[in-house]
């Protein structure tokens, strides 16, 4: 058969070149921010692992792409220490043709600006903004939440530029529940 692979082998490993890298704002302004965060990117990063992508986490420390159960340990620990913090933690730059998904409650100037470098070599960016710092899990009932926090209210007035730049905003609001769905890399 020599050199040649069937096209389907070629399609994977493009597909898993890219990988998932995710970063935690730990700025928070609700006490249930960190630990909705944290399970938000320890699922993320489970999926991504079951999926046999690389995936990196910035919260507190950098854990650059990798895979396998002791890339996923490390990850997991970091993710135990986070602490929250009264300023914005700023996004890494995303390693070359990944995607970067930044998870954040506050959304200050300075972190989007960081966020539209950071994510200039990203295949596709994704903000998700907690502005209540908090989501409903499965089966929980909620209240809806009135108002707009100013995080909110920056990030949607940037929407257009962010969206430009290459780095999507979706909200989730303390009366929802996560529905996120990040395709496999595209070929």
């Amino acid at each position: 058969m020599g050199a040649f692979s069937p096209p389907w082998v070629r399609e994977a490993e493009k597909r898993l070149q890219g990988g998932l890298f995710l970063h935690l704002d730990t700025q928070s302004l609700h006490p249930s921010y960190p630990d909705h965060a944290a399970s938000l990117a320890a699922w993320l990063l489970l999926e991504a692992e079951r999926r046999g992508e690389r995936y990196g986490l910035s919260a507190g420390e950098v854990l650059p792409l990798g895979r396998g159960r002791g890339h996923l340990e490390r990850a997991l620990a970091l993710l135990v220490r986070l602490k929250p913090t009264p300023g914005p933690a700023l996004p890494p730059p995303a390693p070359p043709g990944s995607t970067y998904l930044l998870v954040s409650q506050v959304a200050e100037e300075a972190f989007l600006e960081v966020a539209l470098r950071g994510s200039a070599r990203a295949r596709q960016g994704v903000l998700l903004l907690l502005p209540e710092g908090y989501f409903l899990y499965p089966g929980e009932r909620g209240r809806p939440a009135f108002g707009k926090t100013p995080g909110l209210e920056r990030a949607l007035r940037a929407r257009a530029l962010l969206a430009a730049r290459g780095l999507a905003l979706r909200v989730v609001r303390g009366y929802e529940i996560p529905a996120l769905h990040i395709p496999p890399q595209p070929p």
